[in-house]
């Protein structure tokens, strides 16, 4: 069986998308301009050593932390700090987060 790679239209707008993903405590920057996008149906992973910034990514995410700058995008739409139809739609968290997308 060979499975091909999804091909996704010109047209298609992207599940997750971020651009310039910033998050900083204090003076120390823990996820500096992260740009990105995922197209529906889309298998992705952050992968890095303990201290990363991979937890603060995905809270950033799951609206569950708000960025400090720049943005990024969720089912089309902005994140908002403390959207609660955005969280219903992730599984987070758990060991594997989970987009129903």
């Amino acid at each position: 069986m060979v499975v091909r790679p999804r091909v996704a239209s010109a047209c298609e707008t992207p599940t997750i998308e971020s651009e310039g993903l910033m998050r900083k405590f204090g003076n120390f920057v823990v996820v500096d301009q992260v740009n990105f996008k995922i197209g529906r149906g889309e298998t992705f992973g952050f992968l890095g050593s303990n201290g990363c910034g991979k937890a603060t990514k995905m809270k950033m995410l799951t609206v569950l932390l708000p960025a400090t700058s720049r943005w990024a995008k969720l089912f089309r739409g902005p994140m908002g700090k403390y959207d609660m139809e955005m969280r219903r739609n992730v599984d987070y968290p758990r060991s594997t987060p989970i987009c129903r997308a």
